[in-house]
Order: structure tokens, then sequence, then C-alpha cells
């Protein structure tokens, strides 16, 4: 069932559509490894002798670019009930030989990683 589940988590992620950051940053990387293709073929490097020969790296410039998060991942979550899990998994492990399974992760006494509504 969970590998059903991925597999149609993937194929889903697949046929949606690049969001306008994406699309920008893919043009953007293209661009600067281009750009580094070039470098690279024009530099020429000057050797003096053996003793004084020094091989300069060039430095590559840090470029930020923001992507949009990916629908269906989910909000980020929140601190207090990252640690409400991490608590569950230690006591868990305690009596699993310090080992967690993905059945302890869905078992119903798991803390939720989200927050859930009460009416």
């Amino acid at each position: 069932m969970d590998e059903e589940l991925e597999k149609y988590k993937c194929r889903l992620l697949e046929e949606m559509p690049l969001t306008d950051s994406q699309q920008i940053a893919i043009e953007e990387f293209k661009d600067k490894e281009e750009e580094g293709e070039e470098k690279q073929e024009e530099e020429v490097i000057e050797e003096k002798s053996e003793e004084e020969a020094v091989l300069e790296e060039p430095v590559a410039e840090s470029i930020e670019i923001w992507i949009d998060a990916v629908p269906g991942i989910g909000p980020i979550v929140q601190d207090h009930l990252i640690k409400a899990v991490q608590e569950y998994m230690i006591s868990v492990a305690a009596h699993q030989h310090n080992m967690v399974m993905p059945r302890n992760i869905r078992h119903y006494n798991c803390p939720p990683l989200e927050v859930v509504e009460t009416n």
C-alpha cells in the first residue's frame, strides 16, 4: 500500500508543471554553468617555474534563489509537535532494542505532526 502511494505521489509530482520560481532557478543555474565552462576554456595558466607555479581555483559565487514549496509536502511543523513525536519515538525505541519502525509512526499512540482541530 505504501509503495503504491509513493509511486502515485511521484507520478503526480512529475506531471505537475514547474512553478515560476522553479523555472527561474533552472534558467539561472543553467546560465551560470555555461558561463563557468566558458571561463574555464578561456583561462590560461602562466607557468613561471616549477617552484613558483601556483594553481588558482576559481571561486564560485553563491547566489540565493528562493523556490516555492512543492504542493503536497505540507507546511512547517511546529516545534512542540516535533518534540512530542520525538519523546514518543524515544519511549518506543526503549522497548524495541533501540529501533523505531514505520508501524510506530502510523500507530494510534503516535502524536500527529499536524495541528488537529477537534470540534
